[in-house]
């Protein structure tokens, strides 16, 4: 009973340098897919990847922030925050995924 009365402390800025490091990770996944579009599907398959994971830290940081009182931020900076970053990897992800598929069903694009 003592602890739902006593704030817990959450550390948001950890989720953001994880999410952060996610979205940097699917960049140069992305970069490396315009470089390279032999490999298109695989590395296609590594940005969806990676931006389950991003969905995952940010449905972590925002159930986190319904629970806690007390936040280094205001909450809805917190929010718009994590959702900005995730944002990034869910483009990226659309982006490669158009890649993947123009490429599979138009060989004369691929370089």
């Amino acid at each position: 009973m003592l602890r739902r009365l006593i704030p817990q402390e959450y550390d948001f800025f950890a989720c953001f340098e994880q999410a952060a490091a996610e979205t940097v990770n699917a960049a140069k996944l992305l970069l490396k897919l315009t470089e390279n579009y032999q490999d298109a599907d695989p590395i296609a398959r590594e940005i969806n990847a990676l931006e389950h994971t991003c969905d995952e830290i940010s449905h972590r940081a925002l159930n986190r922030l319904n629970k806690v009182f007390i936040t280094p931020l205001d909450r809805e900076d917190i929010h718009t925050i994590i959702i900005r970053i995730d944002d990034v990897v869910d483009m990226i992800n659309t982006s490669a995924g158009r890649m993947a598929f123009i490429g599979s069903r138009n060989p004369r694009f691929i370089p």
